[in-house]
């Protein structure tokens, strides 16, 4: 697979057409495709773009609901829902407490039980089917890691006091450590820090840059083909339609026709830029694209497509404020 494009947009809502306009032919008047042509206008003075793009993003309704939940949403547990990778947010909140001493204080213990449990319980973490049933269950389990780390000091401190005394100690100990080894310690959540780490930096996207983030595998992303070729079509009966009226306007004597009425008529033209089509796959789209072929998106695009893991070069775009 060649090299592609990704230029991020905060929304790709207006580089395309809708769902349902898809498939009928549109009139040089039309508004979507005067919005589809001022948005590429903005965006072709900071990117060179090639005749046609490609347009990932999830579902139009889709995203208008998720969008309003997520920002009704209130800051809970330390984190806020609309902060961009939500994953590797949650899982370093979960290690910042850490450093906190959860085991002593009875009303510190309760508060850093409730907060790793609605941490564990994050949605971003559990519908993550990129994970495997081993780490999640790690996530699942994370509330115990202070109770499990208090235990085993405090058997450590037991096998070391009876050590020469009780012949079963050695045993004892070895039978312990095995039973641990079932548990999750914090270095296991680090290990699933770095796998986030990782899958945002292969996104190539600024922390915080504007994006929607859901969980890989659990909400396919629709794929768009858009053409940006300038072209518009004069149909055989407006080319008729002209003819006729420009013959009429002679018989009457006036030397062409009123521009009212021409203007009404020359916006039947068909304006072929914008042209939206479906495409089923990646490879669909990718070989549907001339070179360089160029997507834009309003996802975390290697989070739902890991085979552009280390093929994309990606740009950021912010219509007020392009980066």
């Amino acid at each position: 697979m060649e090299q592609v494009r990704i230029i991020y947009v905060p929304e790709t809502e207006g580089f395309r057409l809708q769902d349902y306009q898809i498939g009928c032919e549109h009139n040089s008047d039309d508004k979507s495709v005067k919005d589809i042509r001022l948005k590429y206008k903005g965006l072709s003075e900071k990117v060179v773009l090639p005749k046609k793009v490609g347009v990932i993003t999830f579902d139009y309704i889709f995203k208008r609901k998720f969008k309003k939940e997520w920002e009704e949403l209130p800051e809970v547990y330390g984190i806020n829902p609309k902060t961009r990778y939500l994953p590797l947010e949650v899982i370093n909140k979960m290690l910042s407490l850490r450093d906190e001493d959860l085991t002593q204080d009875p009303l510190m213990k309760e508060y850093g039980n409730r907060m790793l449990m609605a941490l564990a319980g994050n949605p971003a973490l559990g519908l993550d089917e990129r994970l495997s049933n081993d780490e999640k269950a790690k996530i699942i389990l994370a509330p115990i890691i202070p109770d499990m780390q208090q235990i085993a000091d405090f058997m450590l401190r037991v096998f070391k006091a009876s050590e020469g005394k009780l012949p079963e100690t050695r045993e004892w100990r070895e039978d312990f450590q095995e039973t641990m080894t079932h548990f999750p310690t914090w270095k296991d959540i680090e290990k699933l820090q770095g796998i986030y780490q990782k899958r945002f930096e292969a996104n190539r996207v600024s922390a915080g840059f504007p994006l929607i983030y859901h969980a890989p595998k659990t909400f396919p992303p629709y794929l768009y083909e858009v053409s940006l070729q300038d072209e518009i079509e004069t149909p055989h009966w407006v080319e008729r339609m002209r003819e006729m009226l420009e013959a009429g306007s002679r018989a009457q004597g006036l030397a062409e026709i009123p521009a009212d009425v021409l203007q009404e008529v020359m916006k039947h033209r068909v304006d072929r830029f914008g042209e939206t089509e479906r495409r089923q796959t990646l490879d669909e789209l990718l070989c549907s694209l001339p070179s360089p072929k160029t997507i834009l998106t309003d996802i975390y695009i290697v989070d739902q497509f890991p085979e552009l893991e280390g093929k994309i070069v990606a740009e950021e775009y912010l219509e007020n404020n392009p980066q």
